[in-house]
Order: structure tokens, then sequence, then C-alpha cells
């Protein structure tokens, strides 16, 4: 079910699933004919965050807007205020309005598994060696050392050890793999 957005109404229209398209219209051409301008699918372009954008025309002015506002604002309501649109299952191209709500940027930041996804990304996998036997075991990150070790080995402490700041840890050497 295609609706006017808001701010174009009788020049572009959106369905529930983020496509946008620009609607049928009469325009005078340059030698003062007039024309017929068919429906057409816009195409959407990716940001570089991942996010879906499109180009919407107003009074000969380019103005981009984010795919999953457009339908959040069409289909769910008008935006609160200090409220952004979230993404309820995490993918940013699915823009269904069933997929879609308003959130704080607090309640958005740690929504889902943004946080964990983000800690990953900054783990780095480490060796503990033995000072004796030179033996070591391997660990996907600082932070997994300590939590097989219940506590025992500490992440920081380990980290400060593969960047020089120390010499070991707990009786061990520890160095990024």
């Amino acid at each position: 079910m295609d609706k006017d957005i808001r701010g174009y109404e009788g020049r572009y229209c959106i369905n529930e699933f983020g496509e946008v398209f620009s609607k049928d219209r009469e325009i005078i051409d340059v030698l003062g004919r007039k024309k017929i301008i068919k429906r057409k699918k816009l195409k959407a372009q990716l940001n570089d965050n991942g996010y879906s954008v499109i180009s919407l025309y107003k009074n000969k002015k380019n103005y981009r807007h984010f795919i999953h506002n457009l339908v959040a604002e069409t289909f769910i309501g008008d935006k609160p205020q200090g409220k952004q649109t979230n993404h309820i299952d995490e993918n940013k191209l699915n823009n269904h309005y069933s997929n879609l709500e308003y959130l704080t940027p607090k309640e958005n930041i740690n929504y889902g598994t943004g946080n964990r996804r983000g800690a990953e990304s900054t783990k780095k996998p480490v060796v503990m060696i033995n000072k004796f036997t030179g033996k070591g075991k391997f660990y996907k990150s600082g932070k997994d050392a300590e939590l097989i070790s219940n506590g025992y080995f500490k992440a920081k402490s380990i980290s400060s050890v593969c960047r020089g700041q120390r010499i070991s840890h707990k009786g061990y050497y520890w160095e990024f793999v």
C-alpha cells in the first residue's frame, strides 16, 4: 500500500517495505508542451554506514533522506522529539514498518547485540607463555582468558603485558597473536 511522503505529496510515495516511487505527473517542457511523466521506482543507495538513502527533489533542490525514517514517519507516525528510528532486527536494510520503532538515543545505542559486536570487534587473540617451560596457551582475547580462569587472570593486566607496559602477569608472559 503506497502512501504519499510528507512534504512531497503528489510527487513521491513510499510503500511499507521502503520502496520509493515517483508519481505520475504532468509537466511543461522547455518548449511549452505538456508531458506526462509516468510512475517510476527510484533506486536507493547505501551510505557509508550501510543505511539506505534516497534523493528526492523539491523546488529544483535535492534532499537526501534515510529510507527507514521515511517509512517510520509515513506508517508509524511522527517521530517524537528526541527519539531515533531503530531497526528491531538490527538489519539496516530491512526497512519494513513492522521492523521499525522509535527509541531514545541511549536505548538505541544499548539495543540488541550492538555492544557485544562492538566489543568483539576490538578483541585481539593472545597467547600465554609459561616463563619456565616456554609452553603457550592460546586465548581468543584477554577478556576470554579472564573469564576462563574465573577472574584469576585480569584482561587489563594481560593487555598491559602485550603492549610492553609490564613484563608479566601472574607468572606468565603474554603476547598478542
